[in-house]
């Protein structure tokens, strides 16, 4: 149990190391790099609960992009900043690029079975994280869209 929490510790943080440093690379500033990284470690955690929990790689994908999408844009409204500066550093460890080299390898090498597994599988998690990102953002309006009208409506009561 210590040893499967330990691993669950370091890929978090090693996720959150690698989001830092692409907040470095984007160039945003302050306390908003802390709060890249920290949606990368929160959506990777909640990636390996998923996974382990229902066995599903691109169901974790999927239920760990919505995730941070929403803690992105939660943040872009407490910290008044766009959304993507969150966003992007946050989704940096989902892209699927191993999975993407491995079928150009098996394309380059004329391996047409395993470039048809690898590409369909890059392709399903690409699409999982899309539409994670896509149901995210418009929940996040939805929500907000709501709280504008219910403010008016009170308003003018």
């Amino acid at each position: 149990m210590t040893e499967l929490f330990i691993q669950v510790f370091l890929e978090c943080f090693y996720c959150f190391v690698i989001s830092v440093g692409f907040c470095i690379i984007f160039n945003i500033k302050g306390r908003d790099i802390f709060y890249g990284g920290l949606g990368s470690a929160l959506g990777w955690f909640l990636y390996l609960i998923c996974y382990k929990r229902f066995a599903s790689i691109v169901g974790g994908y999927f239920l760990a992009t919505i995730a941070t999408t929403l803690y992105s844009e939660y943040m872009a409204v407490h910290r008044k900043k766009p959304s993507t500066i969150f966003l992007i550093p946050s989704i940096i460890p989902f892209v699927p690029g191993g999975v993407v080299f491995r079928a150009m390898s098996a394309w380059l090498n004329g391996d047409q079975n395993t470039l048809l597994i690898q590409g369909r599988y890059s392709i399903t998690i690409a699409g999982a994280i899309a539409m994670g990102i896509i149901l995210g953002i418009s929940t996040a309006r939805l929500q907000r869209s709501c709280i504008k009208i219910f403010r008016t409506k009170i308003d003018q009561k």
